[in-house]
């Protein structure tokens, strides 16, 4: 969800899913989109149990400490940064409790880098 629709599309399904289940988000943003706009729309609709902030897209990538400020400005308090991608997706695992669900969102290159890391943890689904 890198673009307003994007978000929009995701914050629709993130309340349905809230509705049931609490919520951890892992976000990634890079420079060229107004993430800013991102991440107060989702904070607006949204509360998460966690936050976990990564970086991705090289030289367009925006820093972990960046976004961390603009969700904390936004009323997010457990906050976590971890500057490589594989690490936050698998601290996120590690931090979701049953029934929690861990969405992704923010740039498409974090869902490569997921991808990335299932594959080698021995995931072979290539859906995914």
């Amino acid at each position: 969800a890198h673009n307003a629709d994007g978000i929009l599309k995701l914050t629709e399904t993130a309340e349905r899913l809230a509705r049931d289940h609490s919520l951890i988000l892992l976000f990634a943003a890079v420079n060229d989109k107004d993430y800013t706009s991102m991440i107060r729309e989702m904070t607006e609709k949204l509360s998460f149990r966690a936050v976990i902030l990564t970086q991705v897209g090289d030289a367009r990538q925006v820093r972990t400490g960046d976004l961390a400020e603009i969700f904390r400005q936004n009323g997010s308090t457990t906050v976590y940064e971890e500057k490589d991608p594989a690490k936050a997706f698998l601290l996120g695992l590690s931090l979701r409790q049953e029934g929690e669900i861990l969405l992704a969102s923010g740039s498409l290159y974090l869902a490569g880098e997921i991808k990335k890391t299932l594959l080698k943890r021995g995931n072979t689904d290539d859906r995914l």
